[in-house]
């Protein structure tokens, strides 16, 4: 997929959603250049923005794990055997957040809080009962 258009932070409905139990992603690189390819290096950076580059590295196979939700840019560049580093290829992803912050449970966690609230104004009440029902009137004296 690197070899694609570069997806970029802002394009936010462009970039793949990942669930948050997918949190560990394993990223291989591929030169298209099996012969001249062999000698090359590696400088890759993963974040929320600009970042430093890492170490060049000779290595084509790039884990990370434990990443939070948000939105993230892989970014690898090769770096040929005089030293010139490439342009760099980008992949931006979304990682979702887990079930228990997502969206739809916060408006759950809200209107579990609203009813609570609600039933237990209900049941603190006092009940008022109706005179009328009750069949109590008012008794006048007479002096």
């Amino acid at each position: 997929r690197l070899q694609g258009e570069a997806m970029k932070p802002g394009d936010a409905g462009s970039a793949p959603e990942l669930p948050f139990k997918e949190h560990r992603l394993h990223f291989r690189i591929f030169t298209g250049d099996f012969l001249r390819g062999k000698d090359w290096l590696f400088q890759t950076r993963l974040g929320r923005g600009n970042g430093e580059w890492s170490a060049p590295v000779a290595r084509r196979s790039f884990d990370y794990s434990s990443l939070s939700e948000g939105l993230y840019e892989f970014e690898v560049r090769a770096i040929n055997s005089a030293g010139v580093a490439g342009p760099a290829a980008t992949y931006a992803f979304r990682i979702l957040p887990p079930w228990y912050r997502s969206t739809r449970a916060y408006l759950g966690y809200t209107a579990a809080l609203v009813l609570t609230v609600v039933g237990f104004i209900h049941v603190k009440r006092p009940v008022v009962p109706d005179k009328k029902f009750l069949g109590i009137r008012k008794i006048s004296r007479c002096s």
